[in-house]
């Protein structure tokens, strides 16, 4: 799930800011060209609900690397496209909504943090004990 998340967060960046962008969910090398953005999850959790329903809870950082002149003005324009662009991503063809978005800069890289949880549920095997049972008095 975290894969396909990080898939639907490049490709929400990619829509919004174009191929003038990096996008990466790997180590980046220091001579990459700026800007670009650098995806990866921080925190998983997977709690379980009632039955086999569970929640998929994953706080991702996006950072964000200006260009080399005018950082702090293109940082505040970029934290309102990312609140924009990131409410709402697309996994296996259902809308997953962002929420606790969170951001700030330290030495002219932003940090842009946000939730994504999941609902899922989880196949169970039928179980063949039940199937034939009767009662006899």
């Amino acid at each position: 799930m975290i894969n396909k998340i990080i898939n639907a967060i490049s490709q929400a960046i990619y829509q919004e800011f174009g191929e003038n962008y990096g996008i990466y969910s790997e180590s980046v090398a220091e001579e990459v060209r700026k800007p670009y953005f650098y995806i990866y999850n921080t925190t998983h959790s997977l709690e379980a609900k009632l039955g086999n329903r569970y929640i998929n809870k994953n706080t991702f950082m996006i950072q964000y690397y200006p260009s080399l002149t005018n950082a702090k003005e293109e940082i505040g324009n970029v934290i309102g496209q990312l609140e924009e662009v990131l409410e709402f991503i697309m996994i296996d063809n259902n809308l997953v909504h962002g929420s606790s978005m969170k951001s700030n800069t330290v030495d002219d890289v932003l940090n842009f943090q946000i939730e994504y949880n999941v609902h899922m549920l989880k196949k169970v095997e039928e179980s063949e004990q039940m199937k034939n049972f009767s009662l006899k008095e």
